[in-house]
């Protein structure tokens, strides 16, 4: 039987660039956040990673899609079901990895379709999804 992980991914935008983890192993970039635990929430899950990860606080977030995603690392298949969240932080200052291998990067909107962004085919719906909801992200509604 296929196992199947459960990740939360968040989309957060500031300043017309998107937050981004980059593995530093492989070089890619994905959407921050991580693995559901047993006995947690994806929202608790994408909180308790962004703790984990940069030492920041989410002050919303928003569910906005299920995407499944399979790919192979070091010769093993992976599946996985990645929902996707918009998140506000309560700070966006200083925003540095606190794990060795990820870092983190602010890149322009316009740049996502040509970065090393993994899955590439979410590219899309990232971008129709930051269009559709940027007033989310406006200071008054954090």
């Amino acid at each position: 039987m296929t196992k199947i992980d459960l990740i939360a991914r968040g989309i957060i935008v500031h300043d017309g660039k998107i937050l981004l983890c980059k593995n530093l192993e492989q070089g890619h970039y994905f959407l921050p956040g991580g693995h559901v635990e047993e006995g947690e929430s994806q929202e608790e899950t994408f909180a308790r990673e962004m703790q984990e990860e940069m030492g920041k606080d989410v002050s919303k977030v928003q569910k906005i899609i299920d995407v499944n995603n399979s790919h192979v690392y070091k010769e093993q298949e992976f599946n996985e079901i990645i929902s996707v969240y918009i998140v506000a932080l309560k700070d966006y200052s200083n925003i540095k990895s606190l794990e060795d291998h990820i870092d983190f990067a602010w890149v322009p909107l316009s740049g996502l379709a040509t970065s090393a962004f993994k899955p590439i085919e979410m590219v899309p719906e990232i971008l129709k999804c930051v269009e559709d909801n940027r007033g989310f992200w406006l200071e008054g509604n954090i």
